[in-house]
Formats: structure tokens, sequence, C-alpha cells
């Protein structure tokens, strides 16, 4: 539907041989050589990201991007606010990490081809960065170079160090002082860290953040490109009902048109002539009560006043300013563990909360425009902000933005009946939940209710996907396309009779850790062997000890026998040998038997 083939699929040469997998399969095609002979410790992505870009610099807009405070912001034309003037967009892909972070085999060969097939292929379209949090706050990163250098250098690959953009939490500080101190932390504003590369890079349209563990089967150009054309063509009205919703095409039907007519019937009541009389779906900015409306808040257009008006035209042929992968569903009346982390939201105002949605698993593309709004919100009186999952959605949300989820493939590892899985994943839609508040249709229903699939106690029916955080079954699909054998799949034994393991284009997570099955039998015969020496040294040890202790106690127990012999002070102890103080007393008797003769 997103217009990803998945027809097509990637064994795992295919998909990472250029990119440093090595070919040990006797059998295939490519046997011979390796897949790639490219000498990595070489490759300077940044270098080569840099003269791409100066090479095709005629086709973007190099310009910073306005911030939605700029004076002269609502004097541009209004696709200047999403996307600058007519030139081809530019977007930064941000690679989330840490100092200390692991990078596998596997995680490098996967920079490697995002870099390789957004960046280079594209011809600068995207660039990307290696953003990365150094822990220790104290470290003084950002007032001496040469330690700057230096934790670049102890934590990056070599080839990745020249796309590296160091920081820690210490920053917030200042910046962001109307925030909590315990709430700038990155577990509850990993934002922040993408709203300050956006104030020091403001020549991009749109950010991707891009978490380690996440990973596409498929090529990311096409990926990305693909998202935003659908996305593009999405209209605004029923946007946040059908966001709020699961899509399941055996179930829904044809997106465009059945599933989006469904969604919107929920919310709408009909005349007896069949005509729409009133339509309750969100239309245009929904802010916080008491917040009012800001100048570059998304407004409907003069002829679409209302939803009722509007013929799903309005958003057509706009860029999403934000795309995430899970619905965004409405936190307020669920389990869901962060629903409600948020902040300096006048409680007389909200006594309820502020209007918000949420989304797990923050991979995300966000607007300049969107993350500049969210760096306002925090700065300017009185400081909003919410958790991570929470706030890029509820601000788009209060500002009238454009924002999409993107339905994308997520695979089960067993077969579910469509009525099955529209009814667990939509339970926000059930008859039961909705009489529980008396017939009122709720926004943001659908995936949301009290037994919402994203509370800890009903998040187990993710367990067998391809996409959450919580799930086992993307790992055992990826091992095997790496060539591991997994419950009787895959493997060597397995691709002999079988062929090489693939898979179509899918979006995998969590995906952690993972290496080649060669490397990862390599570590564990290193550590093999390490134990072993280890083992070996100590038991040598404790054979040393235990010789020694033997021999303690064989002397401690001939002392015992010999203290309880009848010649007891006859027998020499071996210190009584050169004891010259009994010496005297043999030679005293000696001279007296010599006297008396």
């Amino acid at each position: 539907m997103l217009g990803f083939d998945t027809q097509m699929c990637f064994d795992r040469y295919g998909r990472f041989g250029a990119y440093g997998l090595q070919s040990k399969d006797r059998s295939s095609r490519v046997a011979s050589k390796p897949s790639s002979s490219v000498n990595w410790e070489d490759v300077n992505w940044g270098s080569l990201q840099r003269q791409c870009i100066l090479d095709n610099e005629n086709r973007f807009n190099m310009d910073p991007r306005p911030m939605p405070n700029d004076e002269d912001y609502e004097k541009l034309p209004p696709e200047s606010h999403r996307y600058g003037p007519l030139r081809k967009q530019r977007t930064a892909v941000l690679f989330r990490s840490y100092d200390g972070f692991k990078y596998t085999t596997d995680a490098i060969r996967t920079m490697r081809s995002i870099i390789m097939e957004l960046v280079l292929q594209s011809g600068g379209e995207y660039e990307a960065f290696l953003l990365v949090q150094v822990k220790d706050t104290k470290k003084p990163i950002f007032d001496d170079p040469k330690v700057y250098e230096q934790v670049v250098h102890n934590s990056v690959p070599k080839e990745f160090r020249n796309i590296t953009v160091l920081w820690h939490e210490g920053l917030w500080g200042s910046l962001y002082p109307k925030i909590p101190s315990h709430a700038r932390n990155v577990h509850v504003s990993q934002w922040l860290p993408i709203q300050w590369f956006t104030l020091s890079h403001p020549n991009f349209d749109f950010y991707w953040n891009w978490e380690m563990d996440i990973r596409y089967t498929g090529h990311h150009y096409q990926f990305a490109e693909q998202l935003s054309d659908w996305s593009t063509k999405q209209p605004r009205k029923g946007m946040w009902e059908r966001n709020s919703r699961f899509y399941v095409p055996r179930f829904h039907g044809d997106f465009s048109t059945k599933f989006t007519k469904f969604v919107q019937s929920k919310y709408t009541s009909l005349g007896q002539s069949g005509e729409v009389q009133k339509d309750m779906t969100i239309w245009g900015p929904n802010p916080p009560p008491g917040q009012g409306e800001t100048l570059f808040d998304d407004q409907p257009p003069l002829n679409s006043l209302t939803p009722i008006s509007d013929n799903f035209t309005w958003g057509v042929g706009e860029e999403a300013d934000l795309i995430t992968f899970l619905p965004m569903f409405n936190p307020d009346t669920t389990h869901y563990a962060l629903r409600n982390i948020y902040y300096n939201y006048p409680r007389a105002l909200n006594p309820a909360g502020p209007p918000r949605r949420a989304t797990i698993i923050t991979l995300y593309r966000l607007s300049h425009r969107l993350l500049s709004t969210m760096h306002l919100e925090n700065t300017r009186d009185p400081g909003h902000h919410m958790s991570s999952e929470v706030w890029p959605q509820s601000v788009a949300l209060h500002h009238g933005f454009k924002a999409v989820y993107a339905p994308h493939s997520i695979y089960m590892d067993r077969d579910w009946p469509a009525e099955a899985l529209d009814f667990i994943f939509n339970n926000g839609d059930s008859k039961r939940v909705i009489r529980a508040f008396k017939d009122v249709p709720k926004q943001g229903e659908g995936s949301g209710g009290w037994e919402s699939v994203f509370g800890l106690d009903r998040e187990h029916n993710f367990f067998s996907s391809t996409w959450y955080y919580r799930t086992m079954f993307s790992t055992r699909l990826y091992k095997r396309l790496l060539g591991y054998e997994v419950n009787g799949i895959g493997g060597k034994t397995w691709e002999a009779a079988h062929g090489r393991y693939c898979l179509p284009p899918i979006l995998l997570h969590q995906i952690k850790d993972v290496e080649d099955p060669d490397v990862a039998e390599a570590i564990e015969k290193v550590k093999a062997a390490a134990d072993g020496k280890a083992k070996a040294e100590a038991d040598a040890v404790k054979a040393k000890e235990k010789a020694e202790e033997e021999e303690a106690i064989a002397q401690v127990e001939a002392i015992t026998k010999a203290a309880n012999a009848d010649n007891i002070g006859k027998i020499p102890m071996k210190a009584d040998i050169n004891d010259e103080a009994s010496q005297p007393r043999h030679t005293e008797k000696k001279s007296q038997t010599v006297k008396s003769q």
C-alpha cells in the first residue's frame, strides 16, 4: 500500500554484500571472491558526503530554514514554511548512539547501506550524522577540542568519525531551563538533542530519527521516498482519527476508500436523507485550553472552514510534518506507562491533561517547522513539555500540523483471523468501550481506550510481531537472514535444502547486538579459549593450594603422632637438630662419667 514491492526478496549477500558481508557459501555464484573488496578502514563517509553535496548544491536550497517566530515567517508563501522554495528538499538522517555503544559488524553495515543508498545515490538529497550521547556530563567536550576528538576516537569506528556530533545532558539546563531538571534526561526528553541539532543545522527540511536497533531489509532510498510520496497524498480530513487505528487490509478493504469512509462514519451523524449533519473529527489546531491560537498554526482553508464542506482535498499535495510507524493513540484513557508525563500545563485549565497523542518506537520523520515549534514550546512561557513518545505528535495536534501514521506491513509469527486482529488491536472501537463513554465518540480511540494494546497489561499481543520494543520475532527473522539456524529454520543445513533465507522489505525492531554467525562463532571460540585458559590457571592455583594444604596436614599429623609415642622427647624434632641450647646437657653428662672413672 505504501509502494513497497513486497514481491521482491533479499538474501543476505544481495542485501549486504556491497557493504562488507563476505561470502562463504561455496554453492553461491559469488563464492570465488569476497562480496566487497573495499578497505573500509580507509573510507571517510564525511568527506564523501560533503563532496557529493558540493557537486549537487545547485539542486538544493542551502539557506537556513525560517524559525516559526521569525519576523518574516508569515510573509513567506505557505509552501516555504514546510519545505523551502521550489528546489529539491534536503533531509538529515540522525543515527542515535552513545559512547560505549557496541558497533557490531551488522550495525556498521547497516550504517554504510543507509549512507550509500540515501546520501550518495540520491546526489546529496540526504545527509547522515552520528549523534552520540556522552554520558559523563563533566567531560569538557565543548570547552576542549582535544577532549572532544578523544571521545570521538574512543567511541566511534574510524569510518564514521567525520560524521559524528557529540552532546550530553548538561546542555539542557541553560538551553531549556523551564523543563524540570529531573525530566531533562534522554529517556523522557530524547527530542532535546534533535531540537538542538536543528538549531545548529537549520538548512534541512526534514530530520529522520534513526535508532541503532532498527533494520530495514529493503532499499533505504525507496523506503524514504515512497513514504514521503504516500504521506503527501493523504488528506487532512479524518487524519487524526485514521492515525489512531491499525489498518488491517483483509478486514478494512482499500485504505483510501473503504477504510477512510469507515473511520469517518464513526464521527459523523446523518440526516434523514443521508446528508452529513455533524462531523466531530478534529479540524485544524486543537490547542490545550487557555493556550489560544498562534501565528504559526495551520488553519483550514477559507473554503473549508468545517470538515463537512471539505471533500478530502485539504492537505493533499502537502508534505507531512510528522511520519510515524505505529498509531498515534490518545494515551489519556489507557494504561500506557508514560501517559501522564507532561509539564507546565495549568491543572486549573487542563484537569484531565492537555490534548495529546502517543506513538511507541520513535522512528519518526519530523519537519524543521515541527522541531522548531517544539523548541519554542519548551522555551517560551510557561515551558510546555511531554515525554518522548508523546511530544512531537501532541505539538502537531495543538498547532494543526499535518501528521501521518504510515501503516507499513507488520508481520506476525502465526496466522491471525482478520476480525481478531482488528478487535484486539483496535479495541477502542468495541461497543463495550464505547458504551463506557455513553456512546460519545472519544477522539483518539481505535487503538486507545482502557483495553489498549499499548498498556503494559495488553502489549503481549505484540510479542509475536516484527515491530515493537518487546518482540523476539523480528530478531529471529533477522538472524535467519544473516545465516543463523533458529528453531529449525535457516542455517547451513536448512539452506542446503531450501536455498538462502530471504525477506521482503520489512521494518524490524528491536535488533540488538546481532553479529554475523562466523563472527559470533569466532567470538565464542576466543571466549571459550579465554575461559579455558582462565579455568586451567584457576585449577592450577587450586591444585597448588591443595598440595600445600595436604603437606601441612601431613606434617601436623606426624607431629601429633610423635607426641603420643612412648619415646616422646627422645625423637629430635627438625627444629631441635641445630638447637645449641640442648648441647651442654650431653657434654655435662659425658664429663661426669669421665670423672667417676
